[in-house]
């Protein structure tokens, strides 16, 4: 048995398919031009304000490492005798 391409449904598939596209972008483009969300300026508060919380955590937990390091150390001279 032969089939027979009917080539004026896919032509119309695929102008229709093109059309979908098409309005899929322009909607993309649309919700993408909207200033409803978030601006630069709030990212970098945001960023900001982790930055200082890191900053401060860090500081915090490395007092802790360079005296927990610091007490071996003295409890190895002194059990060596230096």
């Amino acid at each position: 048995m032969i089939y027979k391409l009917n080539y004026s449904n896919i032509y119309i598939n695929l102008i229709i398919d093109i059309f979908i596209m098409n309005k899929l972008i322009y909607s993309i483009k649309i919700y993408l031009a909207k200033e409803n969300g978030i601006s630069a300026t709030e990212y970098g508060l945001i960023i900001a304000g982790i930055s200082l919380t890191l900053i401060l955590v860090f500081s915090v937990v490395t007092g802790a490492f360079n005296d927990g390091f610091q007490f071996i150390l003295n409890t190895i001279n002194e059990a060596t005798g230096r």
